[in-house]
């Protein structure tokens, strides 16, 4: 289940009569749901710290 706020920011300009759009910023923001992070350390890496970011990301 995925999910998206999309913010597009933009300009509408005339140049010699023609109609056009500048898109100046975009912003999209995903939400994930049902996710499960498997962060492996590399070899000789600390396990404390592979386990804190797998907590921190399967809330």
């Amino acid at each position: 289940d995925v999910t998206a706020n999309v913010v597009l920011k933009f300009k509408h300009v005339q140049h010699k009569g023609q109609d056009h759009l500048f898109f100046t910023s975009a912003n999209c923001k995903l939400t994930i749901n049902d996710y499960t992070s498997i962060y492996v350390p590399r070899p000789g890496q600390d396990r404390t710290f592979a386990e804190a970011i797998n907590n921190v990301l399967n809330v």
